[in-house]
């Protein structure tokens, strides 16, 4: 699977649909939220968790993101 680079959190994405995402714990970790065009949702360990989740809104909004090239 090609990924794109990483992207800053204030820079958002121009399609909706599930991105990877890091979080910031005690480490670095990464997961998935989906972007509805306006916010991302709750982050969830899977990309189908993410999809699942589409109607729910995150309490992080500007972490960095990546998307999956075609």
């Amino acid at each position: 699977m090609k990924l794109t680079p990483w992207f800053p959190g204030t820079v958002k994405p121009v399609r909706v649909g599930v991105y990877e995402r890091q979080y910031f714990r005690e480490q670095l970790e990464t997961r998935y939220s989906y972007w509805s065009g306006y916010k991302w949702s709750t982050w969830a360990p899977t990309p189908k968790g993410a999809l699942d989740l589409w109607y729910t809104v995150g309490a992080l909004q500007d972490l960095p993101w990546r998307g999956v090239l075609k």
